[in-house]
């Protein structure tokens, strides 16, 4: 009797960190509120997201952990950004940087990159593509892309490393099909252990 009571809480026991691992398995980033939320309109150019400063970094914990990234849901309509010709579909590209960087030489748009050795071989920054089409009810993970810091020759180079987006950036978001389809990209930007602003950036794709 002991011995099957000792296997029937090792069973619950079980069943209770299996339940865990799945709920520490769902991306934050798919649930958290997004910060911003822009409608693509059929003329459209160019628009920008700024983070105020890093607080996005230190979001307080959810149950399945912090997003720790500026979010912002892009919603495409049939007609966003056709310009007057709903036969072309190029859609717009989106692309991140970091802004106002420390160290970086720079101030707004221009503070993207460090200009010395230690913060550059430190930096980071990651955007997270996630959509969810038409009347869906979930996202789905699209990939990402990673950026880490390299010195090299006395400046600083910023480049993916790792990434399961083709290409890494930029990321070509289309029109919907039907009704509005719902982009959310999720970035950060890290410099040494501290969150820092981070700019995303939507723009028309030059001409083919």
């Amino acid at each position: 009797m002991r011995v099957w009571r000792i296997g029937v809480v090792l069973a619950a026991v079980m069943v209770s960190f299996s339940g865990i691992a799945r709920a520490q398995s769902v991306d934050p980033c798919q649930s958290t509120p997004a910060d911003a939320i822009f409608h693509v309109p059929e003329f459209f150019h160019e628009q920008s997201f700024v983070a105020r400063d890093g607080r996005y970094w230190y979001r307080p914990e959810y149950a399945a952990g912090p997003c720790r990234s500026l979010v912002v849901d892009l919603m495409m309509a049939t007609n966003s950004n056709d310009n007057g010709h709903p036969d072309l579909n190029d859609g717009i590209n989106v692309e991140m940087f970091a802004h106002n960087l420390p160290s970086s030489g720079g101030v707004g748009a221009l503070g993207h990159t460090p200009t010395n050795e230690i913060d550059c071989n430190q930096h980071y920054a990651k955007l997270s593509w996630y959509r969810c089409l038409g009347s869906c009810r979930q996202f789905q993970d699209m990939g990402a892309t990673e950026f880490h810091g390299v010195w090299l020759a006395g400046s600083c180079v910023v480049g993916s490393k790792h990434s399961t987006l083709t290409p890494p950036t930029p990321v070509r978001v289309r029109r919907s099909d039907v009704g509005f389809d719902r982009h959310r990209f999720a970035v950060r930007v890290r410099q040494r252990a501290s969150g820092q602003q981070v700019r995303l950036r939507l723009f028309q794709p030059p001409p083919q």
